[in-house]
């Protein structure tokens, strides 16, 4: 599907609860949106349209649902909208920083449609708690377009909406690297077995890729350019760090801590593309 200089664009806005779909939303399309129920059923959904380049888009924003696996109301629509095809161009919207929990709806998508962009929002909020987010490392795992945005600054819109032109126009080469390839069993999993199954290689291929765009390095740099001890108490005692949020479990804070004590003496450049 590519769209002509005179047809409308349909882009399908999708993201878990509380990532800022709505902000981004209201960005882009002003006042020019309404809110209605979804034919049917009682969940709502807003449309709204803005201009790019001469030409006119309509952003419908789907509900937001951390899984595609209808088990609610609102998994069942937004896997329903998005099976029919009908958006030249999905935007899926994750939040900096807490990606791994994004990729799961992510990597759900893309066993729908080829036909997406991850876009990384609160990169702001990100830089505030010393976190960086590898865009392009992103980008390779995926398979599919990567860009960052704060939506409430307006911060990387522009770009945003140049990929999404991009996307529509069939400009894009997508090769997403998908999980099951089996779409169906990701939508209507045989038995409880088979979707435990279906989970689990999600979870563990989102956690595989949250791995490959390191987060924490600007935090790590900082702490051993100042030669923070390194004891995982004294690391956290750096001033506006995220350790508890960056790294879920014990192990991987105190592997930190060995990494800080491992590098301490040496300059940042020899380890910032860790």
């Amino acid at each position: 599907m590519s769209g002509s200089d005179t047809e409308e664009i349909v882009v399908a806005l999708v993201g878990n609860p509380n990532v800022g779909k709505s902000t981004l939303f209201n960005a882009l399309t002003g006042l020019r949106q309404h809110t209605g129920n979804w034919p049917g059923k009682t969940v709502a959904v807003a449309q709204g349209r803005y201009r790019y380049k001469g030409r006119t888009y309509r952003l419908v924003d789907l509900p937001g649902t951390y899984s595609l696996c209808a088990r609610s109301e609102e998994e069942r629509i937004t896997a329903e909208y998005l099976r029919r095809q009908e958006a030249h161009c999905v935007l899926v919207l994750g939040d900096a920083t807490c990606l791994e929990r994004n990729l799961l709806l992510m990597l759900q998508v893309l066993e729908l449609t080829d036909r997406c962009i991850f876009c990384v929002n609160l990169l702001d909020e990100a830089k505030r708690r010393h976190l960086e987010v590898d865009l392009p490392a992103l980008e390779r795992e995926l398979g599919v377009p990567v860009t960052g945005i704060t939506a409430s600054s307006g911060q990387g819109l522009d770009r945003l909406q140049e990929r999404v032109r991009q996307m529509a126009d069939g400009f894009v080469p997508v090769h997403p690297r998908r999980v099951v390839e089996d779409l169906e069993a990701v939508l209507h999993p045989r038995n409880r077995r088979t979707a435990e199954r279906i989970a689990a290689r999600f979870a563990a291929r989102a956690e595989e890729i949250a791995a490959q765009a390191p987060i924490a390095v600007s935090l790590v740099k900082e702490a051993v350019n100042v030669g923070y001890q390194t004891d995982l108490n004294s690391a956290l005692k750096l001033e506006g760090n995220c350790f508890g949020e960056c790294f879920a479990t014990e192990d991987q804070k105190y592997g930190m801590a060995w990494f800080l004590d491992k590098n301490r003496d040496k300059p940042a450049k020899e380890f910032k593309n860790k």
